[in-house]
């Protein structure tokens, strides 16, 4: 169903960039437990992992490649109207590079869920900040052994510039970082089920493209805009008095149906607003000019996630009757959706640290900013990726 782009290069490059070792499908996330609490951001929805030699004797990279529906990068050189090479559509925004060295602490997890994950370090991050690949359900336990292994086997050449057919298992001990912390969770977005419920929500919404695009062939639930569920109590009809609002953005409201397994449409046109109500308390209200649909405390508890390749937020919340729910707002922009992330960003950085936003100082408050904007500008779809309605 998914391609690389420029699948007929299994080899990258010379043969002095050979991929020794790859496992072909899963999701990378770069998950911040820190800053703020169980913060995480979907990076690529379907990737793939692979080791690689590069131009240097005893060097290596960890590559992380975005993958395509079959047919998806050939469309977009069409739409371009240029006869261009699919290779040269690849660009930076589709690739994470990483070089294979022990300061990356790589290592792998297989969780009681069953989920298979690839965790190291971002270097370039706070303490505590892990990029995560989570295998496809596909992937059998031994194929990631033996990718660890093959990393172990890497690290080991660069570190001491020899083949590691020299190395005892005992040398390469070294590289199971054994005493690293536990890898925390990702995001409620890891089950293969939600995930590609959030990429029905995109399908659904830009069907009209779809159906003049028969290479896609998508498979998803046709959209049906369905009853938001009762919310009794304060949460929604009742909600605090905004002290300072943070953000109020358009968005569409998608809600998680459990019985086709995708987020269905609420309702195509509401405003969510992030306000302070009190001290350190802030609030999240989803309204549409007639109807209350949402209100709750914005808490790291609820678990924000967002994906800047479908412009979405996705949230979890319990209502009045301890009913829980996902919940989704896609945003028109990636403006729109920058805003709305540095409001939420804002109130549960407040919130954790009981400190005002604008008394932190420059060097703390800028380094928070440059950590989402750095992935606000690498990993959101160009225009040429975005299908139009």
């Amino acid at each position: 169903m998914f391609a690389l782009r420029g699948i007929g290069k299994l080899i990258f490059g010379s043969s002095t960039q050979e991929a020794l070792i790859e496992l072909p499908q899963g999701q990378l996330y770069l998950v911040r437990p820190l800053s703020p609490k169980g913060y995480s951001e979907l990076i690529f929805r379907d990737s793939a992992i692979r080791v690689r030699r590069t131009n240097q004797e005893f060097q290596y990279q960890l590559v992380v490649q975005r993958v395509f529906e079959e047919g998806e990068a050939e469309l977009l050189a069409e739409e371009e109207g240029e006869e261009v090479e699919i290779d040269a559509l690849a660009s930076e925004k589709d690739e994470k590079t990483f070089l294979l060295d022990e300061a990356l602490s790589f290592r792998s997890e297989i969780r009681e869920s069953g989920d298979k994950v690839l965790a190291w370090k971002d270097l370039s991050g706070d303490t505590g900040d892990l990029f995560q690949f989570v295998c496809d359900p596909s992937a059998t336990s031994s194929q990631v052994q033996q990718f660890v292994q093959v990393a172990q086997q890497c690290q080991y050449e660069r570190k001491y510039r020899k083949p590691h057919s020299t190395a005892t298992a005992s040398d390469l001990q070294q590289f199971e970082f054994e005493e690293e912390d536990p890898i925390p969770p990702a995001s409620p977005l890891h089950s293969p089920t939600l995930a590609r419920s959030i990429e029905s929500v995109d399908d659904m919404l830009s069907k009209t493209q779809a159906n003049s695009a028969a290479k896609r062939e998508p498979a998803f639930v046709p959209e049906q805009e369905i009853e938001a569920p009762v919310l009794s109590g304060p949460d929604a009809s009742n909600p605090p008095e905004a002290l300072e609002i943070y953000a109020a953005v358009v968005a569409e409201l998608h809600v998680f149906d459990p019985q086709p397994s995708h987020f269905a449409l609420v309702d195509d046109s509401v405003i969510a607003q992030v306000s302070e109500v009190g001290k350190w308390e802030y609030w999240l209200q989803i309204e549409s000019n007639d109807k209350a649909y949402l209100g709750t405390p914005v808490v790291a508890d609820f678990n924000p996630v967002f994906d800047f390749e479908y412009l979405s937020f996705v949230f979890n919340h319990f209502s009045s009757d301890g009913t829980a729910r996902s919940w989704l707002l896609r945003f028109k922009d990636q403006p729109t959706l920058e805003k709305f992330q540095e409001a939420i960003m804002q109130a549960i950085w407040e919130k954790l640290n009981e400190t005002k936003w604008t008394k932190m100082q420059d060097k703390e408050r800028e380094y928070v900013l440059d950590a989402f904007g750095d992935l606000t500008m690498e990993d959101a779809p160009s225009t040429e990726e975005e299908e139009e309605e």
